[in-house]
C-alpha cells in the first residue's frame, strides 16, 4: 500500500516558505523524521522546471537508465537558486511509453525525481479558522521530471505516466516516499550532506549516458549499463 504522505492537497497557513514532508530515508531514531523544501509560486516553478530542462549536460533523452543522476544535477541547480528541493522515490514494476522514437517504452524497477511545494494562487478559509476569517493557501507537490514532461507535475500525474498498460503489461506502483535532495539511491542510508561519491557518480554517469541520447543499439547499451545495481 502506498502510504498517504501528503500527496496531493495541502491547506497550510499564509506566509510559510518551507514544509516538511515525512522522511522516508529514516533508517534509525537518530535520523530526523521529516524533511524540509522550499514552497514557491506556479510562475517560480514554472521558470525552474524550463531552467532546469535547458542544462543539455543532463542527458534527459535517455530514459533507460539515470535518473538518479539526474534528480542530484537538478536538485543542485536549485540549490544555487535558493530553492531548497526534496526527492521522491517510487518503486515497483514501471512502465512508460515516452514520444521518444529512440525509446519510445521503458521499463523501470525504481525512478527518483526532484520536487517543491507549489502555491496554487487561491486562498480559503479553512476549519475552524473560517470563523476568525483566517486566509489559508492551498499548495500542492510537484515533481520536476523533464525526462517525462515538459512541465512540473502532480505527484498523482507523475504517478500515472508509469502506468502505461496499452500493451497489455501489468504495470504496479508499490511505494512512494520522499527524501532529502541529498538521497540518491533507494538503499541509501539518510544523508545530511552531498557526498563526493554521489557528484563523481552523477558525472560519471552523464559521460556514459549522452552519448546514448541519439539512436544505439540494444548491444551498445548493454556495454555501458553496469552489472552492480547501477542500472534500474
Amino acid at each position: 500500500m502506498i502510504k498517504s504522505l501528503f500527496l496531493f492537497l495541502f491547506s497550510f497557513a499564509v506566509g510559510l516558505s518551507s514544509y516538511n514532508l515525512e522522511n522516508g530515508f529514516q533508517r534509525s531514531p537518530n535520523d530526523p523524521k521529516t524533511v524540509s523544501i522550499s514552497i514557491i509560486n506556479k510562475e517560480e516553478a514554472n521558470k525552474l522546471f524550463k531552467e532546469l530542462s535547458a542544462h543539455k549536460e543532463i542527458p534527459f533523452r535517455y530514459p533507460i537508465d539515470g535518473c538518479y543522476a539526474r534528480a542530484h544535477a537538478m536538485a543542485q541547480i536549485a540549490e544555487k537558486e535558493n530553492i531548497t528541493t526534496g526527492k521522491v522515490f517510487i518503486v515497483g514494476y514501471l512502465r512508460v511509453k515516452t514520444d521518444s522514437t529512440n525509446y519510445p517504452l521503458v521499463e523501470w524497477g525504481w525512478h527518483v525525481a526532484p520536487i517543491v511545494v507549489v502555491e496554487d494562487g487561491k486562498q480559503d478559509q479553512v476549519g475552524p479558522q473560517r470563523e476568525h476569517n483566517v486566509q489559508y493557501k492551498n499548495y500542492k507537490i510537484m515533481v520536476l521530471d523533464p525526462s517525462l514532461a515538459n512541465k512540473p507535475l502532480s505527484i498523482a500525474e507523475w504517478k500515472n505516466i508509469m502506468k502505461y498498460d496499452g500493451d497489455g503489461g501489468r504495470p504496479e506502483v508499490k511505494k512512494i516516499y520522499f527524501g532529502a535532495r541529498y538521497q540518491y539511491y533507494p538503499s541509501d542510508s539518510n544523508k545530511k550532506g552531498w557526498q563526493i561519491s554521489d557528484l563523481e557518480n552523477m558525472e560519471k554517469t552523464f559521460e556514459n549516458y549522452r552519448p546514448f541520447e541519439e539512436v544505439v543499439s540494444q548491444k551498445e547499451i548493454r556495454k555501458v549499463i553496469q552489472p552492480n545495481g547501477v542500472s534500474k
